[in-house]
């Protein structure tokens, strides 16, 4: 039963740190996480996996390296896409998915440029990670957590219960059966 305790309550603290990690890694490296919606840059990213991604200044970047760009126009984090750089030239960077045949239309100035990726979570991995994230997937974790650490109360209360009710059983079955017999009897 100890073991059984144990095993429980270390399952229990490793959802918990499903649930707090991403959260602590973007308070200590100041990136975010991102999921790579396209096709552009296979074979390196497929569709749906999860990039964890470090902020860098463009005088860091060089032709080559995998950037994630923000679309001309827009400030927020919400219109992102990843591509490698193909050439630098001043201010301006031309930028190509792995998976195009041809260089991006428009070139991005250094402003766009929000960070590059430092880890990605691939294939299950990645979906995986997206649904402990959302609300519906906290919640179920949470209440996973919970369960596990509460499952040895919980078992002994059930099985207390357990023991109530076969006794209320046993003390029916008795009752039944004398009032049975003294009504055949009358």
């Amino acid at each position: 039963m100890k073991k059984l305790y144990i095993l429980t309550c270390s399952l229990a603290a490793v959802l918990a740190v499903i649930l707090v990690a991403p959260l602590a890694v973007r308070l200590a490296t100041g990136g975010f996480y991102m999921t790579v919606h396209g096709t552009s840059m296979m074979p390196t990213y497929h569709l749906g996996d999860v990039l964890l991604v470090d902020p860098v200044e463009p005088d860091d970047v060089h032709v080559g390296d995998i950037v994630v760009a923000r679309f001309a126009g827009t400030t927020d984090n919400s219109a992102l896409y990843v591509h490698r750089v193909l050439e630098h030239k001043k201010n301006s960077w031309t930028l190509q998915g792995d998976n195009n045949k041809d260089a991006d239309p428009v070139p991005i100035a250094d402003t766009q440029i929000v960070g590059s990726p430092v880890f990605a979570m691939t294939n299950g991995l990645g979906q995986a990670f997206t649904f402990t994230q959302s609300i519906y997937g906290r919640i179920f974790v949470g209440a996973l957590i919970l369960l596990l650490l509460f499952w040895p109360s919980i078992g002994r209360w059930w099985g207390g219960r357990a023991e109530q009710v076969e006794s209320a059983h046993e003390h029916l079955d008795e009752n039944s059966f004398e009032e049975d017999l003294s009504n055949s009897r009358q």
